[in-house]
């Protein structure tokens, strides 16, 4: 069954453990880069790793959900089901450059999107450096 109350819930409680992480390393975090050359740190990777975690924690990561990731953590090819009909969108650390330039403000983006009906439902967190 499809309770759209209980799947914002999940997103918004996955959004805020993202950002927990991402702040974890907030303090001159290491950068690396990917293979495009665009910069990535430890935040995003384990920003999407809790995301991942909770979604799986609320049973929303079963085979009639995909997901479509910012970053390519271990384990995210088994979670891509392009043919699922809810697809998750998730970009762990949106604003990478400016968190690694010190910019105070990042943010978690998460969005479910329902391929039969070509529409979408998305939960944005503000996180605040401190």
């Amino acid at each position: 069954m499809f309770d759209l109350e209980r799947i914002l819930e999940a997103a918004s409680i996955a959004a805020i453990e993202g950002g927990k992480k991402v702040f974890a390393h907030k303090n001159d975090p290491p950068v690396f880069t990917k293979g495009d050359g665009e910069p990535f740190t430890p935040g995003d990777l384990e920003s999407q790793r809790a995301i991942l975690q909770v979604l799986d924690l609320q049973g929303l990561l079963t085979p009639e959900y995909g997901v479509i990731a910012e970053e390519h953590t271990e384990g995210i090819e088994k979670l891509a089901r392009p043919k699922s009909r809810f697809q998750w969108l998730i970009d762990p650390l949106d604003g990478t450059k400016a968190y690694i330039a010190g910019d105070p403000m990042v943010t978690v983006c998460i969005a479910l999107y329902d391929q039969k009906r070509k529409t979408g439902k998305n939960r944005k967190i503000n996180c605040r450096k401190r």
